[in-house]
């Protein structure tokens, strides 16, 4: 059976108005800009049991790298974001929407007010948000379900899930490619980000993986 799949970001730019502990990220420097690149993130994610401390990691690491390629500088991990982020990942996911206001919860209803529930005294917050396979596939490319996995043509192999590295830098690509995304990404006036992530299947058991990311901007997080 072949099906449709859509690596499309589904959401827009908002900027909010007016800890965790991580073994990747344990110090609030920025981390070296060329770290994804080592075997520390070359695994292949397992999806049955998937490292979301390393995902959150490196998608902080592939942030860095665009905004240093882009002649800014790399933010500091902070982990209130994290913290904040990964819980509206996990219910985002497991709830079934996508969007910067919560569609139900009025005391989470802004990013800043789940930030301020993570113990963040003085956020200040812009936030990014994505809807991606945890396999590489392009922009609505279609896939074949077979047995034990997915494939491109109907007799082709099996695709091989994304790694920690690919992973990231394909979620940080399409904010690149998203202008209200990009602005948040490359934003001089950041000071700070944390990452969330979380999978769940869709109806043919694809991995899906949403992403939630959070700055801290002109002043850092109190």
């Amino acid at each position: 059976m072949r099906v449709l799949l859509s690596s499309l970001l589904l959401a827009a730019l908002i900027s909010g108005c007016g800890g965790l502990s991580n073994s990747y990220i344990n110090h609030p420097d920025v981390i070296e800009p060329n770290r994804l690149g080592t075997s520390e993130f070359a695994d292949v994610i397992d999806w049955s049991s998937p490292d979301y401390e390393k995902i959150n990691a490196a998608c902080h690491l592939a942030t860095n790298e665009a905004r240093i390629a882009q002649g800014g500088q790399g933010l500091r991990w902070n982990a209130t974001l994290e913290k904040a982020a990964s819980a509206y990942a996990e219910e985002s996911a497991r709830g079934g929407f996508l969007a910067h206001e919560h569609p139900s919860n009025s005391a989470m209803r802004l990013p800043d007010q789940r930030v301020a529930a993570a113990g963040g005294a003085n956020p200040i917050t812009s936030e990014n948000l994505a809807w991606i396979p945890g396999y590489p596939i392009g922009p609505d490319q279609g896939v074949y379900v077979r047995q034990g996995g997915y494939s491109i043509t109907a007799d082709g192999p099996l695709l091989s899930p994304h790694t920690y590295a690919s992973l990231a830098r394909t979620v940080v690509d399409g904010w690149l490619n998203s202008p209200g995304h990009r602005a948040n990404l490359l934003d001089r006036n950041a000071r700070e980000v944390g990452c969330g992530s979380y999978m769940t299947p869709d109806a043919n058991g694809m991995s899906m993986v949403t992403f939630v990311q959070k700055f801290q901007v002109s002043e850092l997080l109190k």
